[in-house]
């Protein structure tokens, strides 16, 4: 019965889309495995400098971080994105070395301070069931937090929406080296 249900509702409904809209469901629903397993590795990014960067330098910091990421962008889509098609692997190669190298480097010379050791209030709440509910009732107590998962979703969202420009953009008849210096 299972069987045949998610046959008839999920298979049949496939083989009968165009391959333009299966290539883009493919595409959207890999983005959004990217995305969902990127928070676990990305996470890392949000805490760590709290945590090591003292409060006075952190928008020096973050103003650096800006200019390196936008500067790398934009030297990216000017040099290299027209051969995004015909170099794919070796730029999906020199992604992951660039990135594992970066973040590598990140996380291994980063030292973060010493905290004092957890009561045993704190570690008891740190442990299995307790350690949901806490995470559930610090990360979901006051508004703020509300307001930050949702600028934080709504700003994934249009990340992940935005690889389809480059169709667009495509279909209106310019190159990828059009698009690069463009972008």
């Amino acid at each position: 019965q299972f069987r045949d249900f998610l046959f008839d509702a999920i298979i049949v409904p496939l083989a009968n889309l165009s391959q333009t809209t299966l290539a883009i469901l493919v595409l959207a629903i890999g983005v959004v495995i990217f995305k969902l397993f990127y928070m676990f590795v990305g996470s890392v990014w949000y805490y760590v400098p709290n945590d090591v960067i003292p409060a006075q330098f952190l928008t020096r910091f973050y103003g650096a971080v800006s200019l390196v990421n936008s500067g790398s962008a934009a030297l990216f889509n000017y040099f290299f994105f027209k051969y995004a098609l015909s170099h794919f692997s070796e730029i999906m190669w020199g992604t992951i070395i660039v990135y594992t190298l970066g973040m590598g480097t990140f996380c291994l010379l980063v030292k973060e301070p010493r905290f004092p050791e957890p009561d045993e209030n704190e570690k008891r709440q740190s442990q299995g069931v307790f350690a949901l509910l806490t995470f559930a009732r610090e990360s979901f107590s006051h508004p703020i937090y509300w307001f930050e998962f949702l600028k934080t979703a709504c700003t994934g969202i249009t990340g992940a929406a935005t690889i389809f420009i480059v169709f667009f953009r495509q279909d209106m008849g310019l190159s990828l080296a059009d698009i690069g210096k463009l972008t």
